[in-house]
């Protein structure tokens, strides 16, 4: 589903965020290059999701929210909670 593949490219923005700000990142230019380009490829679809479509299923009747559970080894899951 579209929701589910746009919910993990958020995520997995999330993660790179979070190996970015590790400053261990910096002793392997390498890997700190390529995840500051992953990372900038799925700025524009996360700033559209969060912006533009989860505002739009606030609209919709019966919808109540949504929950995003991570474990602390990074791996997510998120619920839809409608009435």
């Amino acid at each position: 589903m579209l929701f589910d593949k746009l919910r993990q490219i958020e995520e997995r923005s999330n993660e790179i965020t979070r190996l970015l700000s590790d400053p261990a990142i910096f002793s392997q230019p390498a890997e700190y290059a390529r995840l500051r380009k992953e990372h900038a490829d799925s700025l524009e679809v996360v700033e559209r999701f969060t912006t533009e479509f989860l505002p739009g299923l606030r609209e919709l009747p019966g919808f109540e929210g949504i929950l995003l559970l991570v474990t602390p080894e990074g791996k997510g899951m998120v619920v839809s909670l409608w009435e």
